[in-house]
C-alpha cells in the first residue's frame, strides 16, 4: 500500500512488513517491521497509522516510526506460525472508510471495524456486521464522500456482481458486469471478475477480468461504454492517473 509519493509497505504471509522507498528515484527495499503472524491484508488506516490484518489478528504501526526504522534482518521464506492455533476467520480484503476500516473475510462478511491504534494494545472493534454477495467476495474499496450514488464503498465478487453500500450497511445501488465466457467444452476456465477501481470524482467504474479484459463502467446503471484486452492473461490490478488521464494496469502475461 502507498502511503506517499516515495514510500509504499509491502507485507507477506511470512508476517514481514517491508519498505518500498524510492527517493531520489533509488528504489531500496528493507525490513522494518515484524507482524508476529501472516498478513493477508494491508490498508491505511483513518488515524493515518498501518493496518495489518491476518487470521484473527489486526494490529496497527505508526508510519513515520516504520519509515525511520533501522533495517531488519531478514530470516529464511518461513511461513509465521503461532506455537497455538489461531482463532478466528480469515480475512481477504481491507480498506479504510471514514473513522473505521471496512474488511471482508472468507464467510463472505463483510465488517466495519472501529480499527486499533499505534499508541494502544486494545483490539480493533467491529461496529457493523452483513452478509456480502451470494458468491466468493474478491475485493473493498471506498469511495469518494461524494460519489453521485451516495455510498460510502462498494464490493464486488468473482462472478461479476458489484454492490455499493452506505456506512449504515445498506446496500444502495447493485449492478452484474458481463463477462465473456470461452466455450468450456474446449477445456477453458471459466472468466472471473479480478479488479474494480474508480475515478476521484465518482460515478466512473474500470474492472479487469480473468481473461485480461479491461472495461470502463457507469456505476449508476452497469453499462459497459469501453472494451479492450489488456492483457493475454488475468489482470491483477488497476491504477489511475488523473491528472495526466493515465490508465495503469498490470496481469499475469507470460
Amino acid at each position: 500500500v502507498a502511503v506517499s509519493a516515495v514510500h509504499a509497505f509491502v507485507c507477506s504471509d511470512s508476517g514481514d512488513i517491508c519498505l518500498l522507498d524510492d527517493t531520489n528515484g533509488a528504489q531500496r527495499f528493507t525490513k522494518v517491521g515484524e507482524a508476529g503472524f501472516p498478513v493477508s491484508a494491508v490498508s491505511l488506516g483513518p488515524n493515518g497509522d498501518l493496518i495489518v490484518v491476518g487470521r484473527g489478528n489486526m494490529r496497527a504501526y505508526d508510519i513515520h516510526t516504520l519509515v525511520s526504522s533501522q533495517p531488519l534482518e531478514s530470516k529464511s521464506p518461513e511461513p509465521s506460525r503461532s506455537p497455538h492455533p489461531v482463532e478466528g476467520d480469515l480475512t481477504l480484503a481491507m480498506a479504510s472508510l471514514g473513522k473505521h476500516v471496512v474488511t471482508i473475510d472468507e464467510k463472505k462478511l463483510i465488517k466495519v471495524i472501529s480499527p486499533p491504534s499505534s499508541e494502544s494494545e486494545e483490539p480493533g472493534k467491529v461496529a457493523l456486521q452483513l452478509p456480502a454477495h451470494g458468491g466468493a467476495v474478491l475485493g473493498v474499496r471506498s469511495l469518494p464522500r461524494k460519489d453521485p450514488s451516495k455510498a460510502s464503498f462498494f464490493t464486488w465478487s468473482a462472478d461479476g456482481s458489484v454492490l455499493l453500500w452506505a456506512s449504515d450497511g445498506s446496500c444502495k445501488h447493485q449492478f452484474k458486469v458481463e463477462l465473456e465466457q470461452l466455450d468450456s467444452s474446449e477445456g477453458a476456465m471459466p472468466n472471473e471478475l479480478k479488479v474494480v477501481t474508480h475515478m476521484s470524482r465518482g460515478g466512473i467504474l474500470f474492472t479487469g477480468d480473468k481473461y485480461g479484459v479491461l472495461r470502463i463502467i457507469s456505476e449508476k446503471d452497469g453499462k459497459c461504454f469501453f472494451t479492450l484486452k489488456a492483457h493475454s492473461n488475468e489482470i491483477t490490478d488497476i491504477a489511475i492517473y488523473e491528472k495526466e488521464q493515465i490508465v495503469a494496469t498490470c496481469g499475469r502475461d507470460r
